[in-house]
């Protein structure tokens, strides 16, 4: 996205529509903070190094985390 807004004659309405990508896509924030989830997804990760993220995602369900 940064490339196509670096050429001259590009603004974001043109940008958008040269990627295929809805302004409202472009301009999304997420209000949700995942520090907590990404935090207990590495802990868990590092004590089943060879779980897959499914396997681990479903442990944290089971204990009751987020």
């Amino acid at each position: 996205m940064q490339e196509v807004l670096q050429q001259p004659q590009a603004g974001i309405n043109r940008a958008c529509r040269v990627l295929n990508l809805s302004k409202s896509v472009y301009y999304y924030q997420s209000y949700q903070e995942d520090r907590v989830v990404k935090e207990a997804l590495q802990q868990k990760a590092e004590q089943y190094p060879r779980e897959g993220f499914w396997k681990v995602y479903r442990r944290l369900r089971q204990e009751g985390q987020p």
